[in-house]
């Protein structure tokens, strides 16, 4: 995750997704962790640019697309809008500013106990340091969101053997839920024999298999970059997050065609 990503399309679907999975003052929640892997390593040209499916150009009528995708969580698209309009009015380096994880942080949309941990991941011999500030950091949750720049290092990759700070490690995963927690990573799909289900398919059965977990359940939200997420449930939390994985089949999202439910 990068501050220039912040308020992207990307972070919207995420936000969404958390919440839905946490639930509300009427269900039983659950305590968040979220581990930012931040890094300012640099990004394709077109990286975290996509927040014009919020309507801010107000010389412009509220297109079909931007209704289409506020109707899957009204309440994100709205505080995401209201927090944007200011800074998008004056101009592109204020906007640029305030774009940052911590703003992202402030926002009235997650728990208030939720545990943030956003230090920078290091490189080399140091990451292992910093892997344990952030469990640290997270130790009072149940649920863990893992938000990596480019997400799961391939077993026996480079990526692996050299740690990439844009990646997270299976050893990563499998300490938090030795530790009791449930865990949710991104992943940013790629192009792969098979196409992004195959390969959703894969990592899921690799996932449950290397780590050990009951069940692996992924969300796969469409909207610009393939995006997945893998739900690794410890058997403490599974009849919970299962009860709202699947509620997530009547969600505006699933029903628009944004999102597809995974299970492995």
């Amino acid at each position: 995750m990068q501050d220039r990503y912040a308020f992207d399309i990307g972070d919207f679907g995420k936000l969404s997704l958390l919440r839905h999975l946490l639930g509300n003052d009427e269900a039983p929640t659950l305590r968040l962790g979220v581990l930012w892997y931040a890094t300012a390593l640099g990004s394709a040209a077109n990286d975290g640019r996509f927040i014009d499916y919020l309507g801010l150009e107000s010389t412009q009528a509220v297109s079909h697309s931007v209704e289409a995708l506020r109707r899957c969580d009204p309440v994100i698209h709205d505080t995401f809008s209201r927090a944007l309009a200011g800074p998008y009015s004056a101009g592109p380096a204020a906007l640029a500013a305030f774009r940052t994880i911590q703003a992202l942080e402030t926002l009235p949309l997650l728990p208030p106990t939720t545990a943030f941990f956003r230090n920078v991941v290091p490189p080399g011999p140091a990451r292992s340091g910093w892997f344990q500030q952030a469990q640290s950091a997270v130790s009072g949750a149940q649920l863990v969101f893992l938000d990596p720049d480019n997400g799961l290092a391939e077993p026996g990759s480079k990526n692996e053997r050299r740690a990439s700070r844009r990646h997270v490690l299976l050893d990563e995963i499998g300490a938090l839920i030795g530790a009791g927690h449930s865990v949710i990573v991104y992943h940013h799909l790629t192009r792969e024999a098979g196409g992004h289900d195959a390969q959703i398919d894969r990592w899921g059965k690799q996932l449950k298999d290397r780590l050990a977990v009951p069940a692996v359940m992924t969300v796969r939200l469409r909207p610009r970059s393939p995006r997945a997420y893998f739900l690794l449930s410890v058997e403490r939390d599974q009849p919970l997050l299962k009860e709202r994985f699947v509620a997530l089949a009547g969600s505006s999202w699933v029903r628009r065609g944004f999102m597809t439910l995974h299970a492995a």
